[in-house]
């Protein structure tokens, strides 16, 4: 499996939340509850990934050419979906060199 990134805040929520629920019906000492205790603090202790989130969008027709969703920046690469008699087509940036957003929308999709 590969690399996957979660909010680890709203975990550790979630898990103290839980820890604090089991720790009344059963103790502080039970194995259980001093498991979930020590797989927060584990959690709290791991270190962290320095990512980026990705944001999505799309090339729109705008004459010729194709600009981003987001910024309305116009690419310099013609926009042609292609022709039958050449089978000419443009393969547009697969990110938008102003914004950054990964342009992997496809045209009835909205950005998130």
């Amino acid at each position: 499996m590969g690399k996957r990134y979660i909010d680890a805040d709203a975990l550790k929520d979630k898990m103290q939340t839980r820890h604090e629920d089991l720790a009344r019906d059963y103790g502080d000492y039970d194995n259980y509850v001093m498991g979930f205790h020590d797989a927060l603090e584990l959690l709290e202790n791991t270190p962290t990934a320095d990512v980026q989130e990705v944001k999505h969008g799309k090339w729109e027709h705008y004459g010729e050419y194709c600009q981003c969703s987001n910024c309305e920046h116009v690419t310099e690469d013609y926009c042609i979906d292609g022709d039958n008699k050449s089978w000419y087509y443009t393969a547009l940036p697969n990110y938008c060199s102003n914004c950054g957003y990964k342009m992997d929308l496809e045209e009835n999709e909205n950005e998130h």
